[in-house]
């Protein structure tokens, strides 16, 4: 969609306008992505900040189970990684994501060597640090195998 195009750019303007016209929030293209993911993917920071303020779904995921806040749990995207955290959910607990092979943010952090992300994951997020991949990983496993 041009949501998807906009947050993918990282064109506050255009996805600003797109919102301002009543744009579909949570719309999935092939993969199951939303624009949120895409913003958070590519570290559009004001596109992800506009998308979360205007309520799109942060528990959104793709076919594979990734999430935004998965998306995110790279090098550099800690601010988005700070919204994604803070962001109001109409669900009464967030809950932890994983994806379909049992990776968790903080499992995708740890594989990116994003330090700060897993800083914020274990302190705001109180994410489980022995969390098991479907093939038995733990977080630290998955650090110490990447370097």
């Amino acid at each position: 969609t041009a949501l998807h195009l906009g947050a993918s750019r990282s064109d506050a303007r255009l996805v600003q306008s797109l919102l301002m016209r009543k744009a579909e929030l949570n719309p999935k293209d092939r993969d199951g992505r939303t624009p949120l993911y895409e913003a958070a993917r590519v570290n559009a920071v004001d596109c992800l900040k506009l998308l979360v303020d205007a309520g799109a779904d942060v528990n959104a995921a793709d076919s594979s189970g990734v999430t935004a806040l998965i998306a995110a749990a790279t090098p550099n995207h800690e601010r988005c990684v700070d919204i994604l955290l803070t962001a109001p959910t109409k669900k009464s607990t967030r809950r932890v994501e994983e994806d379909v092979d049992g990776w968790t943010p903080l499992h995708w952090a740890c594989r990116q060597r994003s330090t700060n992300t897993v800083k914020l994951l274990l302190l705001d997020l109180k994410a489980n640090k022995d969390a098991l991949t479907h093939r038995g990983w733990r977080p630290i496993d998955v650090a110490n195998y990447h370097g």
